[in-house]
Order: C-alpha cells, then sequence, then structure tokens
C-alpha cells in the first residue's frame, strides 16, 4: 500500500475468504498507519453500512471485504481490487476485478497466489 503503484490510490478493496483474514487484514493495515475496515456476513446491518460509508466518503482508504461485499453494492470509482486468497472461480474472479474501474479511469488489479490456496478453497468447497 506504500509503493508508487498503490500510495496515491484512495478506495482499494481486498478480497479474502474468511472473515478472520479479513478482520486481521483491517487491523494490520490500520496499524501501519493505512485506514482499513473490515467488511462480512458476520458484522452487524449497522456496522456494515458504517464500513460502506467511511469506504464511499474516502474516510478509509481500503475495505477488506468476502465476497459478502459483491452482493447489491455499486461504486463507481473503485481504484484497485487485491485479492489476498485465491477466488473461488474464473467466474468470480472477473466479477470481482470488474468493480474497479467503473467511472472510466484505470485501475489496478492485483492476485497473491501461494500454494496453499487452491488446498484451502478445495477444503471449504467440498
Amino acid at each position: 500500500m506504500k509503493t508508487d503503484a498503490y500510495r496515491n490510490l484512495h478506495s482499494i478493496l481486498i478480497y479474502a475468504t474468511t472473515r478472520r483474514t479479513n478482520d486481521n487484514l483491517a487491523a494490520l493495515l490500520n496499524q501501519n498507519g493505512i485506514p482499513a475496515c473490515s467488511y462480512h456476513a458476520q458484522k452487524s446491518d449497522e456496522q456494515r453500512a458504517y464500513a460502506v460509508k467511511q469506504f464511499q466518503t474516502k474516510q478509509i482508504r481500503v475495505l477488506c471485504c468476502t465476497i459478502a461485499f459483491s452482493m447489491g453494492i455499486d461504486i463507481s470509482d473503485i481504484q484497485s481490487v487485491i485479492h489476498y486468497d485465491l477466488p473461488r472461480s474464473i467466474e468470480n474472479y472477473v466479477q470481482e476485478i470488474g468493480r474497479a474501474g467503473r467511472n472510466g479511469q484505470l485501475a489496478r488489479c492485483h492476485l497473491f497466489l501461494n500454494d496453499d490456496d487452491f488446498y484451502t478453497l478445495r477444503r471449504i468447497t467440498l
């Protein structure tokens, strides 16, 4: 987030598979001076609405979320989508990266991948 590629971006989504990972990522980012919130189904309606409002009004730069964020949220100026974990399918990946750049501006997408991702995803989906 502090590299040249991301330093000036104000609207970044990070997708991670589990709620715990999203909470941990948001906490880590905040500890390092990068305003962030997490968004997932275990949060109350009020907590989710607060996180979205903070993100939309640029009070936070990063929203760490599960796929629950994709349901009915339309924010046109997302500048980057980062996948911390492997998406469940290529269709999910395409839909999720499609959240960036809806305003016609150039957007950045990044996918972190390690060998364990496949086995974790397989365990969750079977």
